[in-house]
């Protein structure tokens, strides 16, 4: 773990990952991102990125704030229309931060060896054996050096 780690309540990585489980339905015998993902991939990016850290803090409040999910007794207790309902509100009313962690979820999501597996990714490097280039040759700048500036002086 990173030495600069934000401080995250348990109850907002639980909440997060029952997002994921919406987002991301199980496919044939791969689970749903929230069942796949571990806690440690999440909270990696969160503390890497404040980009994800500050759009975790918005998206977590707004998604408790949600009049349906305080009505019910929580995102967990909606059904699953009304949590897809609950997800699309904040969709519209908080499109940034609905992104960023839209995004975190495909990081981890597509990190995970199996999802890899499933979707045929191959792990090799481009170049295996390194990319040789060439040494920079000045020379090749002589030609252009002798053109008249194409740009008007202002």
């Amino acid at each position: 773990m990173l030495n600069n780690q934000k401080h995250i309540d348990k109850s907002k990585l639980s909440l997060l990952k029952k997002v994921m489980d919406i987002l991301i339905p199980e496919v044939d015998n791969l689970p749903s991102a929230g069942l796949l993902v571990t806690d440690e991939k999440i909270l990696e990016l969160l503390n890497k990125y404040d980009k994800y850290s500050s759009s975790f803090d918005e998206f977590i409040n707004a998604l408790k704030l949600d009049p349906c999910c305080k009505v019910s007794g929580g995102f967990e207790s909606l059904n699953y229309e009304n949590k897809e309902t609950a997800l699309k509100g904040l969709q519209q009313n908080i499109p940034e931060s609905f992104e960023n962690i839209l995004e975190l979820i495909s990081l981890v999501y597509y990190s995970n060896d199996k999802v890899l597996d499933r979707i045929n990714w191959k792990r090799k490097t481009l170049q295996p054996n390194g990319w040789e280039v060439e040494k920079f040759d000045p020379e090749v700048l002589e030609t252009t050096k002798l053109r008249k500036p194409f740009w008007k002086e202002v």
